[in-house]
């Protein structure tokens, strides 16, 4: 249990459920009370109080997440079981027999298909094909698949066992694409690593109109020959699809996976020229709506119109597709982060969770959406293990681990994570940022502001990096470097800066009345980065504020749990 990934990260975790178990096998369960917990795990001192601190009843219950997940994936198959008790600190034990019959969990990596020739939409095509691939095979109940942001982090890779000991995989898809005219001939074969052998191969020379039926029967024969069953893809997203709407779908899902400004860009012209096409394809709905929401984010379009647009496509694709697990992830991170109605966001998150439980970006963007905005620590973090479980070099994922842990006041954590991001892809949109913000917290100056300046080097980089720059030096009491560079972040060379990062940088300036009033600036644009208000440790001097509560009870962010 302890090697698992459940477990993997989570050093004080460990220690309780070794100190618990262990003193209930001595016979000493008597003894394992709050208090002990917190001086030989939490490191409290004699002083310890419980009606004060409760960290360890926030542990106990942290803990009790971490055994469900593990009893839920990896430890499936265990005979004995550890159940924590709610209300108490003493484990009990209980026999599984029938664990030993389960089903096994098999395990899977399609590793990113090869475009064989030079035709000009070769990359995009099989780049798209093979994350097609992956979110069908991710529909079979029995299977663990590797999602696409660590099956393309071995694009070009031929090494099998490497690859399938780094990610503990069981089996690899691999495959070609050839073009000729209309014609394609797609080349698949399924391997078994441990064994060494080839389960199933096939080659299919086929209209390019006939690439949905390709893609169905590669999947149908992959759960063949693993002997699992596959779940059938709702009727809507596939049924009289034109197959050149799907080859644009595709196009449009290999520049959004790109997410600079200019590929997001392309990503929506694709995604309208399927829908231009067919006006019913449910996943080219939710693919605007996903562009446009990181449009959004990013501050490169107007709040308002990413709401109404992301909003209506995303409405599309559920009323078209209502058990499609891409529609209800579009629909939830829309309703959480777009119009603030969390409760809303919760249901269908839960709803996309439970259809698609092997899905890393629904648990992923559960976590960061909608249950870090409202300090719903234990679940976030429960959430994102999942999405690492299916994801588990994702650079992405790491840096956000990183970010909740930040979030949350896990400094070294965060520090750990962020790293871990950082050397999977050096400069990877923020890490480098978010760890300046980790850095600063803990008053590690000279690391937060090395930190900046070398974000600021990296491409994208935007006018948030010189605030917190701004609000780092003001924070340490060099007021005067802080005040010349409020004053270049405020110049035109910077362009318009938005009002959120205008606040953060002012409330390294002490000037809080003015740091609010952009705040309000920002709630009155509808700005998306708002999200993190009530968690973020930046704005913690203003929390005490009327007009600060005012805004967070504006986004429904007040009193929730």
């Amino acid at each position: 249990m302890e090697g698992s990934s459940a477990f993997a990260k989570a050093d004080r975790l460990r220690a309780f459920l070794r100190y618990v178990v262990e003193r209930t096998l001595d016979g000493e369960a008597h003894t394992i009370k709050e208090y002990s917990i917190a001086l030989a795990v939490c490191g409290r001192s004699q002083s310890f109080d419980g009606r004060i601190d409760p960290i360890v009843r926030v542990d106990a219950s942290r803990l009790r997440a971490r055994l469900e997940a593990y009893y839920s994936l990896e430890g499936r198959e265990d005979i004995v079981r550890i159940v924590l008790p709610k209300g108490s600190y003493i484990p009990t034990f209980t026999s599984v027999p029938s664990a030993r019959s389960a089903l096994p969990l098999a395990s899977l990596i399609v590793l990113p298909f090869v475009s064989v020739g030079t035709h000009s939409d070769g990359e995009s095509f099989t780049d798209g094909l093979t994350e097609e691939l992956i979110h069908q095979m991710s529909r079979a109940p029995e299977l663990r698949v590797i999602a696409r942001t660590s099956s393309f982090h071995y694009r070009g890779s031929s090494d099998l066992p490497r690859i399938a000991a780094a990610l503990g995989v069981d089996h690899v898809v691999e495959g070609s694409v050839r073009w000729a005219a209309d014609r394609i001939r797609v080349t698949v074969q399924l391997t078994d690593v441990q064994a060494r052998s080839v389960l199933w191969s096939e080659q299919y020379d086929r209209r390019l109109a006939d690439v949905l039926a390709v893609q169905d029967e590669i999947c149908a024969s992959i759960a063949r020959a693993l002997k699992i069953q596959l779940l059938a893809t709702p009727k809507a997203v596939t049924s009289g699809v034109d197959a050149r709407a799907h080859v644009e779908y595709l196009k449009g899902r290999y520049f959004w996976n790109r997410r600079t400004a200019a590929a997001l860009t392309q990503s929506l012209e694709h995604y309208r020229r399927a829908l231009a096409i067919e006006p019913h394809f449910a996943a080219a709905h939710c693919g605007i709506a996903d562009t446009v929401l990181v449009q959004a984010l990013n501050e490169e379009v107007d709040a308002a119109h990413a709401q109404a647009e992301a909003g209506a496509h995303a409405r599309g694709a559920t009323e078209l597709a209502p058990h499609l697990v891409e529609a209800l992830t579009s629909a939830a991170a829309v309703a959480s982060v777009l119009e603030w109605d969390w409760d809303r966001g919760e249901r269908l998150f839960q709803r996309a969770t439970d259809l698609g439980p092997g899905v890393a970006l629904a648990h992923y963007l559960y976590a960061i959406f909608n249950l870090a905005p409202r300090a719903r620590w234990d679940d976030a973090l429960l959430a994102m293990e999942r999405a690492l479980e299916l994801d588990p070099v994702s650079p992405v994922l790491l840096r956000d681990l990183g970010i909740v842990h930040y979030l949350r006041g896990e400094y070294g954590d965060a520090e750990a994570a962020l790293h871990a991001a950082e050397g999977l892809d050096p400069g990877y949109r923020g890490s480098l940022f978010w760890l300046g913000r980790t850095y600063a917290e803990q008053g590690k100056w000279d690391e937060a502001l090395a930190a900046f300046d070398a974000r600021r080097h990296e491409p994208a980089a935007n006018s948030r990096v010189l605030a917190s720059v701004v609000h780092t030096l003001g924070t340490m009491g060099r007021y005067r470097d802080a005040a010349a560079q409020f004053e270049r972040l405020s110049s035109a060379q910077e362009g318009r800066v938005p009002p959120l990062n205008l606040a953060i940088a002012l409330i390294g300036l002490r000037r809080d009345d003015e740091a609010i009033g952009q705040l309000e600036h920002a709630l009155a644009d509808h700005a998306v980065p708002l999200y993190q208000l009530r968690v973020d440790p930046v704005y913690a001097p203003l929390r005490g504020s009327d007009r600060f509560q005012a805004i967070l009870r504006r986004m429904h962010l007040a009193d929730v749990s």
